[in-house]
C-alpha cells in the first residue's frame, strides 16, 4: 500500500513539474508582439511582453539611421546590413507551429535612382549573406530579410523583398515546424530583421510584428500547417488618447487625476488590464468587451505612470501609455491687485502693494514685481499668504515725476499668472470738466493707456508737504476690463454705481 501512494505521488509531482511548462491548451499564445511605439530615433525597445530588443547598424554614417520613426522600423541608406535583433523569446513545450507575421514597405524600386533590386544588380544572387562580398550586391542591392534561429541553429528565413519578384509592400505570415525543438521542454528563439540600402532618399520598413504558438490541437483548429498561415484574430478595438482631469488643484506634485480613455469599437475576447506605477488599477467606466464605443476611467495622481492595454490573445497590441506631470494641476491663480497706494517721502516714493486671495495660494506664494516700462524698479520673491488680504511695502522706489506710469504685478508663484495694476505720473490724466450744482459730477481725460485694474482716487483732502490733510471726501475709480484708451474722457457722478467712457 505505501509503494502504491508513494507512485501515486510521485506521478502527481511529475504532472504539476511538467503541465506548468505545457503551452495552454485552450488558446494560442502570442510570444511576441511589437508595434514599435517607442519615441522616434530609439534603437532599443521592449515587446508588449517585456522582451527586449536591439537595432544596429554598423556602417551608417552621419544622416543614416535604422531606429524607429512615426511607429515603425525604418532605415535609411544603411551602407550594408543592418539588424533589428530580438531578445530570448520563450517556446512552450509542446508547441507544434509557430507563426511569424509582420508587414513592410519601400519607396518603390521602379525608375531610376530609386531602390535596387536583386535582378537590377547584374549577377547578385538573392543571398544576404554575401551582400557586402559579392562585387555585384555590394553598393547596389537592397532587401530585407528575417531569419529566426534556436542556440544558433536556425529554424527558418526568407527574403521579404528585394528579389526579383517580390512585391515592395507587403506582409508576412510565415508558420514553422518547431515541434522538434518544444518536444522534451520549452525551446528558445530569436528573431532578426535585416536590410540594406546604399544611397541617400533610399529607405525601407517593417512594423506589427508577432509570433504566434500552436499546439498541434491548436495548429488544426485555426487552419496553421506547413503550408497554411491564417492572420491573427482581428481586434475589433481602437483605443483614443488618454485625456486627464484633475480631481484637486493645489501646491503639492501628488494630486489626484482621473485618466479618461476612449475606444471606439468592441471585442467579446478583450481582457482589460490598467496599470499604474506598476500596480493593477480598476476601471470605473465603460468594458470593452461588453459596451461600444465607451471610455476606460481609471483614477492615478500626478507624476505616476500608466497604461493601458489587453492581455487577451486578440487585442494585446493595442495599448497606450503616458506619464501625469507632477505640474498637471497647479492651483489656479487666486490673486489680484486691490490697490497701490503711493507717498511721497521726499525724494522718491513708498509704496504699500495690497493684493487678495481667496486662500493661501502655497507656502511660498506671491511674486511681486513693480516695473517701468521693462525695468523692474523693485519686487519681493517667494511672499507667503496670510488671510484673504494684506499689504506689502516698498520704500524708496525711483518712480519720479518724468515716468509714464509703473505697472505692479502680483503673481501666482506656481502658474505665474496674476493681477495687475497701474501707478500714473503727474501728466497722464487732466481734469476737463466740474460741476458743483446738483448733479455732482467731474470728468477727466486720460492722456496715458490705463490698463484694467488701474486705480484713481480722487479727493478734496489737501496737500501738507508731504502727506494729505484728512476730514474730506475721497472717490475711488478702478479702470475697467479691457482698460481705457489714450484720450478717452471718463465722467465721474458721485454716489452712482457706474461711470460714463467716451
Amino acid at each position: 500500500m505505501k509503494n502504491i501512494f508513494a507512485l501515486f505521488f510521485f506521478v502527481l509531482f511529475v504532472c504539476v513539474a511538467v503541465c506548468t511548462n505545457n503551452i495552454d491548451a485552450q488558446a494560442q499564445t502570442i510570444l511576441f508582439s511589437e508595434t514599435f511605439n517607442e519615441a522616434n530615433n530609439a534603437t532599443t525597445g521592449t515587446s508588449a511582453e517585456g522582451i527586449s530588443w536591439t537595432a544596429t547598424c554598423p556602417a551608417c554614417a552621419s544622416g543614416d539611421y535604422y531606429y524607429v520613426v512615426n511607429g515603425a522600423m525604418e532605415g535609411q541608406d544603411t551602407n550594408g546590413a543592418a539588424e533589428w535583433l530580438t531578445g530570448n523569446i520563450t517556446v512552450p513545450m509542446g508547441t507544434q507551429f509557430i507563426t511569424l507575421t509582420t508587414t513592410y514597405n519601400s519607396i518603390g524600386y521602379v525608375g531610376g535612382g530609386n531602390l535596387e533590386s536583386q535582378d537590377e544588380c547584374g549577377s547578385c544572387p538573392c543571398d544576404p549573406a554575401v551582400v557586402t562580398t559579392n562585387g555585384s550586391c555590394n553598393n547596389c542591392w537592397d532587401y530585407v530579410a528575417y531569419s529566426v534561429n534556436s542556440g544558433g541553429s536556425p529554424v527558418g528565413s526568407d527574403i521579404l523583398l528585394g528579389c526579383a519578384g517580390t512585391p515592395d509592400d507587403g506582409s508576412l505570415c510565415q508558420p514553422l515546424d518547431v515541434s522538434s525543438l518544444t518536444a522534451g521542454g520549452p525551446a528558445t528563439i530569436t528573431m532578426e530583421v535585416e536590410m540594406a540600402m546604399w544611397a541617400t532618399g533610399e529607405k525601407l520598413s517593417f512594423d506589427n510584428v508577432i509570433i504566434t504558438a500552436y499546439t498541434a490541437a491548436q495548429a488544426t483548429a485555426a487552419g496553421v500547417s506547413t503550408t497554411s498561415c491564417p492572420a491573427p484574430p482581428i481586434c475589433d478595438l481602437t483605443l483614443g488618447t488618454a485625456s486627464i482631469t484633475c480631481n484637486a488643484s493645489t501646491s503639492g506634485t501628488t494630486d489626484a487625476v482621473t485618466i479618461n480613455v476612449p475606444y471606439t469599437g468592441v471585442d467579446p475576447d478583450a481582457v482589460l488590464s490598467i496599470l499604474v506605477n506598476g500596480s493593477a488599477a480598476s476601471n470605473t467606466g465603460s468594458n470593452p468587451a461588453v459596451a461600444a464605443n465607451g471610455t476606460i476611467t481609471f483614477v492615478a495622481t500626478e507624476g505616476a505612470t500608466y497604461s493601458v492595454g489587453f492581455t487577451d490573445a486578440t487585442c494585446n497590441l493595442q495599448t497606450i501609455s503616458g506619464t501625469v506631470s507632477t505640474t498637471q494641476c497647479l492651483a489656479g491663480c487666486s490673486v489680484s491687485v486691490a490697490s497701490v497706494t503711493p507717498t511721497c517721502n521726499g525724494t522718491n516714493y513708498n509704496l504699500a502693494v495690497t493684493f487678495t486671495h481667496s486662500s493661501p495660494i502655497s507656502t511660498a506664494a506671491a511674486n511681486i514685481t513693480i516695473k517701468d516700462g521693462a525695468t523692474t524698479l523693485a519686487s519681493q520673491s517667494n511672499v507667503a499668504t496670510t488671510g484673504s488680504s494684506q499689504t506689502v511695502n516698498f520704500t524708496n522706489v525711483a518712480v519720479g515725476n518724468a515716468t509714464p506710469g509703473i505697472t505692479v504685478t502680483v503673481a501666482d508663484v506656481n502658474s505665474g499668472a496674476g493681477g495687475g495694476s497701474t501707478t500714473l505720473a503727474a501728466g497722464d490724466i487732466a481734469i476737463v470738466q466740474y460741476n458743483s450744482t446738483a448733479p455732482d459730477n467731474f470728468a477727466f481725460v486720460a492722456l496715458a493707456p490705463l490698463p484694467a485694474g488701474t486705480i484713481i482716487r480722487f479727493t478734496d483732502n489737501g496737500w501738507n508737504v508731504n502727506a494729505f490733510r484728512t476730514g474730506e471726501g475721497i472717490i475711488t475709480w478702478t479702470a475697467p476690463a479691457g482698460g481705457v484708451a489714450c484720450g478717452t474722457i471718463v465722467t465721474i457722478t458721485p454716489g452712482t454705481t457706474a461711470d460714463n467712457a467716451a
